[in-house]
């Protein structure tokens, strides 16, 4: 998945304590969880480094990439302009869950679909994202 939503409209929530607890579950459960930090900034992602610690310690796979790094494939653009969101997040290769953001990336919305196209884009930008994104160097 990709998360670009504001790290305060979510970690620091209740609500985003208890996804991560399912997502420990689901680890043990022998799924694998890949999260990509999305952000605008290098400052960022020393702002997003305890959360994704947080993350690494139950056992998600957590990296980060610039978005204009993303932005730079034409492909990535086109797909993004389908899909109206950076916020991904697939499962099974079968079903995208998309989280609309405001100009603040606050949610807005999100939606769970099976659309053909909507995975096949999702997936395509979640494979370049990793393709491009960098590991955390924790201490």
């Amino acid at each position: 998945m990709i998360s670009y939503v504001a790290n305060d409209e979510t970690w620091h929530l209740a609500w985003g304590k208890k996804l991560l607890s399912i997502q420990e579950e689901r680890i043990k459960n022998d799924c694998v969880v890949e999260r990509i930090f999305l952000v605008d900034s290098d400052d960022e992602v020393n702002l997003i480094e305890n959360v994704a610690k947080s993350h690494h310690q139950i056992g998600i796979k957590v990296s980060w990439l610039l978005k204009d790094k993303l932005l730079e494939s034409t492909s990535v653009y086109e797909a993004h302009n389908n899909l109206r969101t950076f916020d991904v997040a697939i499962a099974d290769n079968s079903w995208v869950c998309l989280t609309y953001l405001d100009k603040k990336r606050m949610i807005t919305s999100a939606e769970a679909s099976m659309k053909k196209d909507f995975v096949k884009a999702a997936c395509f930008m979640v494979d370049e994202a990793k393709r491009l994104s960098n590991d955390f160097k924790f201490k």
